[in-house]
């Protein structure tokens, strides 16, 4: 409890799930439910992370190993894999609109942004899959040169 004058203010402290955490969680709903503000709040964290896509993406990267992540991937490679998937579909759907051109551009707009995480992640996989390569095959191996 924490006193200001006359106000008597409360203060509770509680865990929440980061956005990336969040993320998961969505994609899990959304491959188990029909309910488009699930496809809706997977764009919406896309687009709107404090710190960028990039670095949503790069949160991703340092768990790339774990089945949760590999499973969520799936889902939205498979959820929003065309403009006219499921996920770009429920994203058109929550918004509601009754004008054909703006459902048409709502779900362009969801498949792009899916489609630009998923390809940071792709990127992301491939250099640490080099970085591999590397340590594998040339340092190892003593053929490294600088």
């Amino acid at each position: 409890m924490i006193r200001e004058g006359n106000l008597t203010l409360w203060q509770e402290r509680f865990r929440v799930a980061s956005i990336a955490d969040f993320l998961v969680m969505k994609s899990y709903a959304l491959a188990k439910r029909d309910k488009p503000k699930d496809a809706y709040d997977i764009c919406y964290c896309i687009y709107h992370h404090p710190k960028g896509m990039k670095q949503l993406a790069s949160t991703w990267k340092k768990r790339l190993k774990s089945n949760l992540i590999q499973d969520a991937l799936s889902i939205l490679r498979d959820k929003f894999s065309a403009v006219d998937q499921c996920g770009p579909n429920q994203v058109m759907e929550f918004y509601n609109s009754s004008n054909r051109e703006e459902r048409k551009m709502r779900a362009r707009r969801a498949f792009e942004l899916a489609q630009a995480f998923l390809t940071h992640i792709s990127q992301i996989k491939m250099d640490v899959e080099k970085r591999i390569y590397i340590i594998e095959n040339v340092i190892l191996r003593g053929e490294y040169s600088k």
